[in-house]
């Protein structure tokens, strides 16, 4: 059980009142979700580990009416009898109303911390090997290409639309981050000046430049790997492809 203490608590008609404090917030945090604690003063000392005397005092004024209590239900109490015919059993006033200021309130800190991570996020700016693409790629990326939610909707029709490479197109900072962490041993930025210059040339149609993308890269490690073997220069995928070709451009 858990129960989320306001610091009105401290600063209010109980200030100075030690002992009713210490047993409101123990019952705060025993009472089940409508505000009810069904056990003994022994019990609760036992449970809480708070003398018995300190006990009992706290509950003697947390059921006394209270003119100055910032509410008036109950005629300012804070506890109530769950049977007159008993001396124990409560009922915490004003428990509805606090738990459900406590919700909203966590509900305002989720959606503030939210933001605060969408903005770090939106911020974010990716510079690497000379290649400088901002989260405001993103938007270009969905203007001009297809994107992974795009492509696997576009999964679903008989026929895919086809689109090619816009002229001004820039490398999205998902792409290149992708890149890097599946590809690190690839220079994925000057990657994406041959695959633009490539793909722009030949004016080819694709379903998903993401997907020729990736397959780009994937050919730019192999052949690196390839040319770190035999120790000759590192070359670009299209490159490659030109010397396996006889030198034949696209």
């Amino acid at each position: 059980m858990y129960g989320k203490i306001f610091e009105s608590i401290y600063e209010g008609s109980l200030y100075g009142h030690f002992e009713a404090i210490v047993t409101f917030q123990a019952l705060i945090v025993l009472a089940d979700e409508d505000g009810l604690i069904d056990i003994s003063p022994q019990a609760l000392a036992g449970k809480t580990s708070i003398p018995e005397e300190v006990i009992k005092k706290g509950l003697k004024v947390l059921q006394q009416s209270d003119p100055h209590s910032r509410s008036q239900a109950e005629d300012g109490k804070r506890l109530v009898l769950l049977d007159e015919g008993r001396e124990f059993g409560w009922r915490i006033v004003n428990y509805q109303y606090y738990r459900d200021l406590s919700s909203r309130q966590e509900t305002r800190e989720k959606a503030r911390e939210r933001k605060r991570r969408q903005r770090e996020r939106d911020s974010q700016v990716v510079d690497s090997e000379g290649c400088h693409s901002s989260v405001t790629a993103r938007s270009r990326m969905s203007r001009h290409t297809d994107t992974d939610t795009d492509t696997e909707e576009k999964r679903g029709s008989k026929k895919s639309r086809k689109t090619r490479l816009p002229p001004d197109w820039e490398l999205p900072d998902d792409w290149l981050l992708w890149a890097k962490e599946h590809h690190p041993s690839v220079e994925a930025c000057s990657e994406a000046e041959v695959f633009k210059d490539h793909w722009t040339a030949k004016g080819e149609l694709r379903v998903s430049w993401l997907a020729t993308w990736r397959n780009w890269i994937r050919r730019a490690e192999k052949f690196g790997e390839k040319n770190r073997g035999s120790g000759g220069e590192k070359l670009s995928a299209v490159e490659e492809v030109r010397n396996a070709t006889g030198g034949r451009r696209f």
